[in-house]
Protein backbone atom coordinates (compact mmCIF):
# COMPACT_ATOMS: atom_id res chain seq x y z
CA UNK A 1 0.00 0.00 0.00
CA UNK A 2 1.35 3.33 -0.66
CA UNK A 3 0.41 6.86 -0.76
CA UNK A 4 -0.18 9.30 -3.38
CA UNK A 5 -1.82 12.99 -3.83
CA UNK A 6 -4.89 14.03 -6.17
CA UNK A 7 -4.44 16.96 -7.99
CA UNK A 8 -7.69 18.78 -7.53
CA UNK A 9 -7.92 19.01 -4.23
CA UNK A 10 -4.50 18.34 -3.49
CA UNK A 11 -5.50 15.71 -0.51
CA UNK A 12 -3.97 12.75 0.13
CA UNK A 13 -5.70 9.96 -1.13
CA UNK A 14 -5.09 6.20 -0.49
CA UNK A 15 -4.21 4.14 -3.94
CA UNK A 16 -4.33 0.52 -4.04
CA UNK A 17 -1.67 -1.22 -6.04
CA UNK A 18 -2.39 -4.66 -6.92
CA UNK A 19 1.05 -6.53 -7.00
CA UNK A 20 0.52 -9.82 -9.02
CA UNK A 21 3.17 -13.09 -7.95
CA UNK A 22 5.59 -13.31 -10.70
CA UNK A 23 6.74 -17.17 -10.79
CA UNK A 24 10.51 -17.19 -11.41
CA UNK A 25 10.92 -19.73 -14.18
CA UNK A 26 15.12 -20.83 -14.28
CA UNK A 27 15.95 -23.65 -16.56
CA UNK A 28 18.62 -25.64 -15.31
CA UNK A 29 21.93 -25.43 -17.70
CA UNK A 30 22.40 -27.76 -20.07
CA UNK A 31 24.82 -29.78 -18.48
CA UNK A 32 23.11 -29.94 -15.22
CA UNK A 33 20.39 -33.00 -15.10
CA UNK A 34 17.05 -32.19 -14.36
CA UNK A 35 15.86 -32.81 -11.10
CA UNK A 36 12.32 -33.85 -10.40
CA UNK A 37 10.23 -32.23 -7.65
CA UNK A 38 12.28 -29.36 -6.92
CA UNK A 39 12.11 -25.83 -6.72
CA UNK A 40 13.22 -23.20 -8.94
CA UNK A 41 15.84 -21.83 -6.41
CA UNK A 42 17.05 -25.34 -5.47
CA UNK A 43 17.76 -25.87 -9.24
CA UNK A 44 19.40 -22.51 -9.47
CA UNK A 45 21.73 -23.60 -6.18
CA UNK A 46 22.49 -26.82 -7.62
CA UNK A 47 24.11 -24.57 -10.95
CA UNK A 48 25.68 -22.62 -8.45
CA UNK A 49 27.07 -25.54 -6.75
CA UNK A 50 28.15 -27.09 -10.03
CA UNK A 51 29.79 -23.85 -11.32
CA UNK A 52 31.74 -23.34 -8.37
CA UNK A 53 33.04 -27.23 -8.72
CA UNK A 54 34.34 -26.26 -12.31
CA UNK A 55 35.76 -23.50 -11.91
CA UNK A 56 37.94 -24.73 -8.74
CA UNK A 57 38.72 -27.51 -11.14
CA UNK A 58 40.18 -25.07 -13.85
CA UNK A 59 43.82 -24.83 -12.01
CA UNK A 60 44.09 -28.52 -12.24
CA UNK A 61 43.01 -29.27 -15.53
CA UNK A 62 45.93 -26.59 -16.53
CA UNK A 63 48.54 -27.90 -14.09
CA UNK A 64 47.64 -31.72 -15.86
CA UNK A 65 47.76 -30.40 -19.29
CA UNK A 66 50.56 -28.33 -18.98
CA UNK A 67 52.45 -31.68 -18.07
CA UNK A 68 51.05 -33.42 -20.90
CA UNK A 69 52.82 -30.99 -23.44
CA UNK A 70 55.80 -31.12 -21.25
CA UNK A 71 55.64 -35.07 -21.40
CA UNK A 72 55.12 -35.18 -25.08
CA UNK A 73 57.89 -32.37 -25.50
CA UNK A 74 60.93 -34.02 -23.65
CA UNK A 75 59.70 -37.40 -23.72
CA UNK A 76 61.54 -38.39 -27.25
CA UNK A 77 64.64 -36.82 -26.50
CA UNK A 78 64.88 -38.88 -23.05
CA UNK A 79 63.90 -42.31 -25.21
CA UNK A 80 66.21 -41.70 -27.57
CA UNK A 81 69.54 -41.90 -25.25
CA UNK A 82 68.33 -44.44 -22.64
CA UNK A 83 68.18 -47.46 -25.22
CA UNK A 84 71.66 -46.64 -26.77
CA UNK A 85 73.31 -46.66 -23.63
CA UNK A 86 71.79 -49.76 -21.91
CA UNK A 87 73.05 -51.42 -25.55
CA UNK A 88 76.52 -50.53 -24.92
CA UNK A 89 76.19 -51.28 -20.96
CA UNK A 90 75.15 -55.09 -22.40
CA UNK A 91 77.29 -55.44 -25.22
CA UNK A 92 80.65 -54.16 -23.16
CA UNK A 93 79.13 -56.87 -20.31
CA UNK A 94 79.11 -59.84 -22.71
CA UNK A 95 82.06 -59.13 -24.53
CA UNK A 96 83.94 -58.84 -20.62
CA UNK A 97 85.00 -62.69 -20.32
CA UNK A 98 85.88 -63.45 -24.00
CA UNK A 99 87.87 -60.49 -24.36
CA UNK A 100 89.41 -60.35 -21.00
CA UNK A 101 90.35 -64.20 -20.79
CA UNK A 102 91.31 -64.99 -24.36
CA UNK A 103 93.83 -61.43 -24.29
CA UNK A 104 95.28 -63.04 -21.10
CA UNK A 105 96.09 -66.04 -22.38
CA UNK A 106 97.49 -64.74 -26.07
CA UNK A 107 99.65 -62.15 -23.88
CA UNK A 108 101.02 -65.87 -21.98
CA UNK A 109 101.44 -67.24 -25.03
CA UNK A 110 103.31 -64.49 -26.70
CA UNK A 111 105.67 -64.32 -23.53
CA UNK A 112 106.77 -67.97 -23.38
CA UNK A 113 107.14 -68.01 -26.95
CA UNK A 114 109.88 -65.02 -26.69
CA UNK A 115 111.44 -66.39 -23.29
CA UNK A 116 111.98 -69.72 -25.19
CA UNK A 117 113.36 -68.26 -28.76
CA UNK A 118 115.81 -66.06 -26.38
CA UNK A 119 116.59 -68.31 -23.72
CA UNK A 120 115.76 -71.91 -24.98
CA UNK A 121 114.59 -73.18 -21.30
CA UNK A 122 112.59 -75.56 -21.71
CA UNK A 123 109.97 -75.05 -19.08
CA UNK A 124 109.48 -72.04 -21.53
CA UNK A 125 107.95 -74.87 -23.86
CA UNK A 126 105.59 -76.30 -21.39
CA UNK A 127 104.21 -72.36 -20.65
CA UNK A 128 103.07 -72.15 -24.55
CA UNK A 129 101.57 -75.78 -24.66
CA UNK A 130 99.81 -75.00 -21.46
CA UNK A 131 99.12 -71.01 -22.33
CA UNK A 132 97.49 -72.45 -25.48
CA UNK A 133 95.44 -75.13 -24.20
CA UNK A 134 93.35 -72.87 -22.28
CA UNK A 135 93.36 -70.20 -24.88
CA UNK A 136 91.70 -72.92 -26.67
CA UNK A 137 88.96 -73.68 -23.39
CA UNK A 138 88.30 -70.06 -23.50
CA UNK A 139 85.54 -70.84 -26.80
CA UNK A 140 85.59 -66.83 -27.07
CA UNK A 141 85.41 -66.85 -31.10
CA UNK A 142 81.75 -68.45 -31.08
CA UNK A 143 80.62 -65.76 -28.33
CA UNK A 144 82.43 -62.94 -29.88
CA UNK A 145 80.57 -64.13 -33.72
CA UNK A 146 77.16 -63.77 -32.04
CA UNK A 147 77.36 -60.60 -30.27
CA UNK A 148 76.23 -57.60 -31.26
CA UNK A 149 78.33 -55.08 -31.48
CA UNK A 150 77.27 -51.18 -31.37
CA UNK A 151 77.70 -49.26 -35.03
CA UNK A 152 80.89 -47.01 -34.09
CA UNK A 153 82.24 -50.49 -32.95
CA UNK A 154 81.38 -52.94 -35.33
CA UNK A 155 84.43 -52.75 -37.35
CA UNK A 156 86.67 -53.02 -34.32
CA UNK A 157 84.40 -55.90 -33.33
CA UNK A 158 84.73 -57.82 -36.45
CA UNK A 159 88.46 -57.67 -36.30
CA UNK A 160 89.05 -58.64 -32.49
CA UNK A 161 86.51 -61.60 -33.94
CA UNK A 162 88.58 -62.85 -36.91
CA UNK A 163 91.65 -62.55 -35.26
CA UNK A 164 90.80 -64.31 -32.85
CA UNK A 165 89.31 -67.29 -34.96
CA UNK A 166 92.60 -67.77 -36.42
CA UNK A 167 94.93 -67.95 -33.57
CA UNK A 168 92.58 -70.76 -32.09
CA UNK A 169 92.76 -72.21 -35.18
CA UNK A 170 96.75 -72.40 -35.06
CA UNK A 171 97.25 -72.36 -31.57
CA UNK A 172 96.77 -76.41 -31.53
CA UNK A 173 99.70 -77.26 -33.59
CA UNK A 174 101.78 -74.57 -32.00
CA UNK A 175 101.14 -76.13 -28.70
CA UNK A 176 101.88 -80.20 -30.56
CA UNK A 177 105.42 -78.14 -31.70
CA UNK A 178 106.19 -77.47 -28.39
CA UNK A 179 105.36 -80.73 -26.53
CA UNK A 180 107.45 -82.45 -29.19
CA UNK A 181 110.49 -80.38 -28.79
CA UNK A 182 109.88 -80.57 -24.74
CA UNK A 183 109.89 -84.64 -25.15
CA UNK A 184 112.72 -85.07 -27.54
CA UNK A 185 114.81 -82.99 -25.50
CA UNK A 186 113.79 -84.62 -22.52
CA UNK A 187 114.62 -87.98 -23.89
CA UNK A 188 118.00 -86.69 -25.11
CA UNK A 189 119.01 -85.73 -21.57
CA UNK A 190 117.52 -88.84 -20.43
CA UNK A 191 119.60 -91.15 -22.93
CA UNK A 192 122.41 -89.03 -24.10
CA UNK A 193 122.79 -90.33 -26.76
CA UNK A 194 123.75 -89.29 -29.96
CA UNK A 195 120.66 -90.33 -32.03
CA UNK A 196 118.41 -88.33 -29.48
CA UNK A 197 120.74 -85.61 -29.08
CA UNK A 198 120.49 -85.06 -32.61
CA UNK A 199 116.73 -85.54 -33.21
CA UNK A 200 116.35 -82.97 -30.35
CA UNK A 201 118.51 -80.93 -32.10
CA UNK A 202 116.66 -80.86 -35.18
CA UNK A 203 112.90 -81.00 -34.01
CA UNK A 204 114.37 -77.21 -31.78
CA UNK A 205 115.84 -75.81 -34.97
CA UNK A 206 112.42 -76.81 -36.93
CA UNK A 207 110.46 -75.46 -34.19
CA UNK A 208 111.65 -72.03 -33.28
CA UNK A 209 110.78 -70.33 -36.90
CA UNK A 210 107.37 -71.67 -36.60
CA UNK A 211 106.62 -70.61 -33.11
CA UNK A 212 108.38 -67.24 -34.22
CA UNK A 213 106.20 -67.37 -37.33
CA UNK A 214 103.12 -68.17 -35.48
CA UNK A 215 103.77 -64.96 -32.77
CA UNK A 216 104.19 -62.49 -35.33
CA UNK A 217 101.61 -63.28 -37.85
CA UNK A 218 98.88 -64.79 -35.63
CA UNK A 219 99.22 -63.59 -32.20
CA UNK A 220 100.14 -60.44 -32.08
CA UNK A 221 97.62 -59.43 -34.96
CA UNK A 222 94.95 -60.55 -32.44
CA UNK A 223 96.48 -59.24 -29.37
CA UNK A 224 96.84 -55.41 -31.61
CA UNK A 225 93.11 -55.80 -32.62
CA UNK A 226 92.30 -56.11 -29.35
CA UNK A 227 94.05 -52.90 -28.07
CA UNK A 228 92.45 -51.10 -31.03
CA UNK A 229 89.05 -52.14 -29.93
CA UNK A 230 89.68 -51.00 -26.17
CA UNK A 231 90.36 -47.61 -27.19
CA UNK A 232 87.67 -47.55 -29.82
CA UNK A 233 85.45 -48.73 -26.99
CA UNK A 234 86.53 -46.36 -24.31
CA UNK A 235 86.16 -43.07 -26.59
CA UNK A 236 82.37 -44.38 -27.21
CA UNK A 237 81.33 -44.83 -23.96
CA UNK A 238 83.10 -41.73 -22.84
CA UNK A 239 80.98 -39.92 -25.20
CA UNK A 240 77.98 -41.93 -24.77
CA UNK A 241 78.09 -40.70 -20.89
CA UNK A 242 78.19 -44.12 -20.20
CA UNK A 243 81.05 -45.25 -17.44
CA UNK A 244 83.52 -47.56 -18.66
CA UNK A 245 83.66 -50.81 -16.40
CA UNK A 246 86.84 -51.43 -14.62
CA UNK A 247 87.38 -54.51 -16.34
CA UNK A 248 87.66 -52.73 -19.87
CA UNK A 249 90.19 -50.30 -18.18
CA UNK A 250 92.69 -52.69 -17.24
CA UNK A 251 92.85 -54.57 -20.44
CA UNK A 252 96.74 -54.27 -21.22
CA UNK A 253 97.35 -52.29 -24.05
Amino acid sequence: MTTGFSVAGLRPRRMRIRSSPVRARIKAPSFSAPCEGVAAGGKLEIWQDEHRRMLRSLPVLAMAAAAVVLSVATGPATAGKNPDKAALNRYLSEMSRPVGQSLLHADAVMSAITGWVRAGDPPFLQGIAHACRRLEAVRADSRLLHVSAPTPLRAKHQSVASTYSKVRARCGNARSTALAVYATGQRAARTDSETDRAAADKALHAARPRLQEFALTTLWPFIRSVHRWRAAALQYAAASGVAAPKWLKRLPH
